[in-house]
């Protein structure tokens, strides 16, 4: 997460978005990833939560990438699940 955070001075901001989808789901740094400006992704519900509710505790939007599978069983929403998933993303920011 530093070299991330470095990487992500003013200047690097200005030319470029930093994005980050894998991580461990039970040691999210989520409100350092929000408060250094990183785009995050999420692929499942319970990452949508945790995610804004980090973004709550700071008082600033997250930056948020929405995780599809692509059909090779990774991780990411299925289309079965985008629809609930784009309707909590869409609640949170309520």
């Amino acid at each position: 997460m530093r070299r991330c955070c470095c990487a992500n001075s003013a200047s690097a901001r200005d030319r470029c978005h930093l994005l980050t989808w894998v991580y461990n789901g039970t040691e999210v740094p989520f409100d350092e990833l929000i408060d250094n400006d990183i785009d995050i992704s999420v692929g499942s519900l319970a990452g949508i939560d945790a995610l804004a509710d980090a973004a709550r505790r700071l008082g600033k939007p997250a930056r948020v990438h929405v995780k599809v599978d692509s059909g090779f069983g990774r991780n990411g929403f299925t289309p079965a699940g985008f629809d609930a998933a784009l309707c909590q993303a869409g609640a949170a920011c309520a």
